[in-house]
């Protein structure tokens, strides 16, 4: 019995080595599969901007001329849009448009409407041309997408300076008519001065990051951290600060 123990051992090692390769490639593949389902999302979330875009009327790839043509050599196309068929060499199509996104050309076999690879096809001057327009179309509609983006952003961004500026107008008003003038110039440019309450030191700076509290005899005093600042209180009231 002992014997055959370890005869057995190199076939274990051998297992445990065939098993970390599984492994290995079962990771590799679950990768890849991750990699092609974000690819999948980008283009589904393209797609739905496209169309967004094209419902809101903006100028999009449409066919502006059919196309006589013939398959290149035996091909296969995906006809109504998930039947992937094979056609001989030689087949008249129509072609209908290009397809810049995918790289294919959109065409027509009898009743059915497909698409096929670039080098599917006899490429003539004018199918050229209508690849080459709907190239330019398709790049011509991204930057008005992303010109609108920006537009979008720049007056949120307005819109938020405006409303910060509105809301500093209101505390300074505010920490005005409670602190007076002096108190609130301070305030609002965010210095801490000896003899500051509490509730002054919070308006200007905000809440600290760590407060650290001593109590004596009659007395309490705390530290206010503030990053590379502390501010001491003796019974609420500042007595020193050091940055």
């Amino acid at each position: 019995m002992f014997t055959i123990f370890l005869l057995a051992l190199p076939f274990l090692d051998d297992l445990s080595t065939l098993e970390l390769q599984l492994a290995a490639r079962e990771s590799e593949r679950s990768k890849m599969q991750e990699a092609i389902t974000e690819t999948d999302k980008k283009i589904s979330d393209l797609k739905g901007r496209i169309l967004t875009e094209k419902l809101k009327g903006t100028p999009f790839v449409e066919s502006k001329t059919m196309l006589s043509g013939n398959l290149y050599k035996t091909s296969n196309v995906y006809i109504d849009g998930d039947k992937l068929l094979t056609f001989q060499g030689g087949t008249p199509v129509n072609v209908l448009d290009y397809d810049s996104l995918h790289e294919l050309f959109q065409i027509s076999i009898g009743e059915s409407v497909g698409y096929t690879m670039n080098v599917n096809l006899v490429h003539t001057p004018e199918m050229a041309e209508m690849k080459n327009r709907a190239v330019k179309e398709r790049q011509q509609f991204y930057q008005t997408l992303r010109d609108k983006e920006a537009a979008q952003e720049q007056a949120a961004a307005k819109k938020r300076a405006v409303e910060r500026a509105q809301r500093l107008k209101e505390k300074e008003a505010r920490v005005t008519r409670l602190y007076g003038p002096v108190m609130g110039r301070l305030i609002m440019a965010r210095k801490v001065v000896i003899g500051m309450k509490k509730e002054q030191v919070v308006e200007s700076l905000g809440r600290p990051e760590d407060i650290n509290r001593t109590v004596l005899p009659g007395q309490v005093t705390e530290q206010w951290v503030y990053g590379g600042l502390y501010v001491y209180f003796t019974d609420g009231i500042v007595t020193s600060f050091q940055d």
